[in-house]
């Protein structure tokens, strides 16, 4: 079995890089098109079994062609399958991105068989060796795959087994309510400045962290952009600076950053150099187009650790970027 179960959605995405986006009912021209695997949670999926952790994804796909181009990509990155329910009466999920000359994307999505897995797929889960669950928050948008997902997360919370929980902006609008109600069995939480303020009704991201951690998370990191990120645990409360990186596309980049940080609390890293890994895989990720990671990434990560290393004039920063880079595998 997996050291880490992802629970969430699996899709092919048809990534347009557009010179803008056309005003309704106008159209532009793309200059390159790719489609790749898709979804947060494969996302992460992919990210993780880069980093030589053992992943398996489970998930809901349609008996198709866009079903058989998602496996195959996930299963040459060293993703395990196995776990990936199919439903033949549903298309597997389809999300078209346009990314715009400063790497923005735009998307447009149908999550299809996504929301079919069922808790009954869940009840048939081995958890002898898994060591982290982690739930993509679109999981919880729609029954019955809602449902599985509260299944997986009651089962982990019962076992003792660390649950995370990424929750993208597309979730918070669509399933806020549960996932809030969520936030009380989580170890480890990771969104947006923007969704973190306003849920928690909060003026910054500071007070809006602390809020999340009253709710019962250990960690919880607030995503925000270029300006870096905020991490807290009982501990405190750490600034993470971005890492500077020509950028291409952003797709993908938040799934990356959480690969980054549950990385860090498997491999045993206290939370500020747990974040600062993260932030440097998030930065790696909008440096290619498309989501996931390549075959290259630790050398990719670990060079760009050692640079920043090089460059950085804090004691105390410095060692988390050394710490971060200690964590990660020999080779993969």
């Amino acid at each position: 079995m997996a050291e880490v179960l992802l629970l969430g959605d699996l899709n092919v995405d048809v990534l347009l890089r557009v010179p803008d986006l056309p005003v309704p009912g106008g159209e532009t021209l793309a200059s390159q098109a790719v489609v790749r695997v898709g979804g947060s949670a494969a996302n992460t999926a992919v990210a993780l079994s880069r980093l030589g952790v053992s992943a398996a994804l489970v998930a809901c796909v349609g008996d198709d062609a866009l079903a058989e181009t998602a496996l195959q990509e996930l299963e040459a990155a060293g993703v395990d399958t196995s776990l990936i329910q199919r439903d033949a009466s549903r298309a597997t999920g389809l999300v078209c991105v346009a990314v715009t000359p400063e790497g923005e994307r735009t998307m447009f999505g149908h999550r299809g068989a996504n929301v079919s897995l069922s808790p009954g797929w869940v009840d048939r889960l081995a958890w002898d060796e898994v060591r982290l669950l982690h739930l993509s928050a679109y999981a919880f948008i729609q029954p019955p795959q809602q449902d599985a997902a509260w299944r997986a997360l009651q089962t982990a919370h019962a076992l003792g087994v660390v649950v995370s929980m990424d929750c993208a902006p597309g979730a918070m609008e669509r399933a806020c309510d549960d996932v809030m109600r969520a936030c009380a069995r989580i170890d480890i939480l990771c969104l947006d400045e923007e969704h973190a303020m306003a849920k928690c009704d909060q003026p910054s991201a500071e007070r809006a962290l602390a809020s999340m951690l009253d709710m019962g998370p250990k960690w919880v990191a607030i995503k925000r952009g270029a300006a870096g990120s905020l991490v807290g645990d009982a501990r405190g409360v750490h600034e993470v600076p971005a890492f500077r990186v020509p950028v291409v596309d952003t797709t993908g980049a938040g799934d990356a950053y959480l690969a980054g940080l549950l990385l860090g609390r498997l491999r045993g890293l206290a939370l500020p150099a747990a974040g600062t890994l993260a932030s440097a895989l998030g930065a790696l990720a909008t440096t290619r187009w498309g989501a996931g990671l390549p075959s290259s990434a630790v050398a990719d990560l670990r060079s760009l650790l050692e640079v920043a290393r090089a460059e950085e004039q804090s004691e105390a920063r410095g060692s988390f970027l050394q710490l971060a880079s200690k964590a990660l595998p020999r080779s993969v």
